[in-house]
């Protein structure tokens, strides 16, 4: 298909000029219904891609005189589209997305230059490609009678569904509707896929966001049989080959409700007072073999997924939170990266090797916080030493990174905060203590060591690339036009960067800005090309530490596990890496789908939350501003929209040289990072949105 697709190209950029099916078939020789079929098939890969343009009668190359533009629509939270392409960032109107979903690829017309360097304006023209076309509808009404209400109104798009589909549907279900790019009587054909749950289902809402994605929730059959099959402790036979570390002090430190503990972690001062270092990793490609149900279904989810304090597990809980779980006082195998690393933070010698371990102690991140505070904790005294000399090392190596000048980003995560029923009852930034740091810097450095011990073969390597030099020019001069305080600089590199954010480190904007530029970057992702890592600024980088949740780690487990039987042949070579790569581009999809689950699924807690404060007020700050209104985030940790009209003591427009909101009569305006106070106008756990309003300040005062 590649061979054809490269051809037709090739064909297209000899004759720049516009080809029908009909002319293009001839050309080809296509001939028969089964060639036909598959050069039908590339061309609309072709299409899809943003390679030709086909208007319904010829195929053309995709040119810029064309005057239309391609890309993946992303819609933000205001319910508006953004294109990211080479010329600059598109905005599109939520009245001009002509049907499109979040990462649809389109096509965008009626493109005009805004007032910003490098920002657009368009409508979208056609939706090549649906990333999935799944949209949840509400059944109102039973059978032939019943209406699909959508469970998002920010998908609420005109859809055909033949009427004989509806007669099994009752009041209160809700379904997954799949809609094409294709139309019918001016609305967009559909097809009803499934009921998925019902009104009565306490957890309708978290299984409506995993449906949304199509990532399965429930295990098949033969997998579980499998799983429950699997053995629940370890075997004398298991442990022959194996280095016996089960006298070490080896801990494991996790979140406070983690079920699946896949990494352990013990320290030795060596009498050259050098540190040696043991990152031992659950061995889960000792009880998962290729071409089993449990190894095949692994590479279907690629991701473990966290909502609301609850896991959507890559493999069956009898793996992920038995026999692989690296539980206390227990028996577990392992591998093993073990280094001796100088006052430097440099290893200077390693070994990687098969093991079995005994954990003596399962801690919490908030217990051994504490401890590294100088606070008793009942069960982790007769391991203050060993934290201790841990959090040494952490410090060097954290030393370390901020001489090679790593980005740091450090945005921390939201927490929920829940009674003790597991209602939430708040929200919160969370916490990174040197708890979290010492694991993060332990897993990184065993990552970077098996990385650069494997990199001949051919692996799965986890790499970040350089981001757009225009793309950071960009946003740097959109936070001074915000009131931030950047200097002017070219060629902005790693340690310009990290300057600029020390510099931003004394103001209560820091978050802020820090989401701003990350937005900007280039997604960290996996490929067969060992092409660096640039936020950590590391040559050789992967993802070795976590086999229980990532597929990525998973398989480079799998892969030292066969490096003896590997065919190394130039052929063997070839096409293990093409198959890899399949691997890769699918892992790093499911990993952005994860991300979005998540932020989804805090976004309806915060909904749910905040349906009790309509009417409330609330401090804010001002985080993202649009031509159409702007974000805020309360302190405790909330966002929602302000919509121009919900800004009552003045008509607001966007002045897009300041970007900032300012007030046509009062000329007050609006900045990012500015401190608002908010009222709640509205909260849908549906939608997963969250209204504000700021009030006249007059109006406030006589009413209060």
């Amino acid at each position: 298909m590649e061979k054809l697709m490269d051809s037709i190209i090739k064909y297209f950029n000899q004759n720049n000029k516009g080809f029908s099916f009909k002319e293009l078939r001839k050309h080809f020789e296509v001939k028969g219904e089964e060639q036909t079929d598959i050069f039908n098939n590339a061309l609309n890969l072709l299409v899809e891609d943003g390679s030709l343009f086909f208007d319904g009668k010829t195929y053309k190359l995709f040119t810029p005189d064309l005057g239309l533009a391609y890309g993946e629509i992303e819609i933000n939270r205001m319910g508006n589209g953004i294109i990211h392409t080479p010329y600059g960032i598109i905005f599109i109107d939520n009245n001009n997305l002509n049907g499109a979903l979040n990462g649809d690829k389109v096509t965008v017309s009626k493109i005009i230059k805004s007032p910003r360097k490098n920002n657009y304006q368009g409508k979208v023209f056609q939706i090549l490609k649906r990333r999935s076309g799944r949209i949840v509808y509400k059944v109102e009404g039973d059978g032939f009678d019943a209406k699909l209400i959508p469970y998002n109104e920010n998908e609420n798009i005109e859809i055909f569904i033949n009427k004989n589909k509806l007669k099994n549907l009752r009041n209160g279900d809700y379904v997954i509707v799949e809609v094409s790019t294709e139309k019918r009587e001016n609305k967009f054909l559909a097809e009803i896929d499934k009921v998925i749950t019902s009104e009565n289902d306490k957890n309708k809402d978290v299984r409506i966001l995993y449906e949304e994605y199509d990532i399965p929730v429930d295990f098949p059959n033969d997998v579980m049989e499998e799983a429950k099959n699997l053995p629940t402790e370890v075997s004398e036979q298991e442990i022959f080959g194996r280095k016996d570390l089960r006298n070490k002090k080896f801990l494991t430190i996790d979140c406070d409700n983690t079920k699946d503990r896949d990494d352990a972690i013990c320290i030795e001062k060596l009498p050259n007072c050098n540190y040696k270092l043991y990152v031992s990793i659950s061995d889960v490609s000792h009880y998962v073999k290729r071409g089993t149900k449990l190894f095949e279904e692994a590479l279907n989810r690629c991701n473990s997924h966290y909502v609301n304090n609850t896991c959507n597990p890559m493999f069956p809980k009898e793996l992920s939170n038995g026999i692989c779980s690296l539980h206390a006082n227990v028996d577990r195998l392992t591998k093993t990266v073990e280094m001796e690393i100088d006052s430097n933070g440099e290893v200077i010698n390693y070994d990687i090797y098969k093991s079995i371990i005994n954990s003596k102690r399962a801690m919490k991140y908030s217990n051994v916080n504490k401890v590294l505070n100088g606070i008793s904790i009942t069960g982790y005294d007769e391991f203050t030493n060993e934290l201790k000399m841990m959090n040494q090392l952490n410090h060097i190596l954290e030393n370390k990174r901020h001489e090679r000048n790593y980005i740091d980003f450090d945005i921390r995560d939201v927490e929920q905060i829940e009674n003790e029923f597991g209602d939430v009852i708040n929200f919160k930034r969370g916490e990174t203590g040197n708890a979290q740091l010492l694991i993060e810097n332990f897993m990184v450095i065993a990552n970077e060591t098996v990385a650069k011990h494997f990199y001949w073969l051919p692996f799965i390597f986890r790499i970040h690339e350089e981001p757009n030099a225009q793309a950071v020019d960009d946003v740097l001069e959109l936070l001074r036009a915000s009131g931030y305080n950047i200097p002017n600089c070219k060629n902005v590199d790693a340690r310009t960067l990290n300057g600029i954010l020390k510099g931003l480190n004394k103001t209560d904007k820091l978050d802020i800005a820090k989401s701003m530029i990350l937005r900007r970057m280039k997604r960290a992702r996996y490929c067969v090309n060992n092409l660096g890592h640039y936020a950590l600024q590391l040559k050789n980088y992967c993802h070795f530490t976590s086999p229980i949740r990532r597929i990525a780690d998973f398989m480079i487990h799998t892969i030292i596990d066969s490096v003896e039987e590997l065919d190394y042949s130039n052929e063997g070579i070839s096409k293990i890496e093409k198959d890899l790569q399949v691997i890769c581009e699918n892992a790093s999809r499911i990993e952005k789908i994860s991300k979005e689950i998540e932020e989804k699924g805090m976004q309806l807690e915060m909904a749910k939350y905040m349906e009790k404060y309509i009417g409330k007020e609330f401090e804010a700050y001002v985080t993202e501003i649009y031509q159409h209104g702007m974000l805020a985030k309360t302190k405790n940790m909330i966002v929602g929209k302000i919509k121009l009209e919900d800004i009552l003591d003045d008509k607001y427009y966007f002045d897009y040289d300041k970007n900032a909101l300012i007030g046509k009569k009062s000329k007050k305006k609006y900045t990012i990072g500015q401190k608002v106070y908010v009222v709640v106008k509205d909260a849908s756990k549906a939608n997963r949105t969250i209204s504000f309003k700021i009030e006249d300040e007059k109006v406030k005062k006589l009413t209060k």
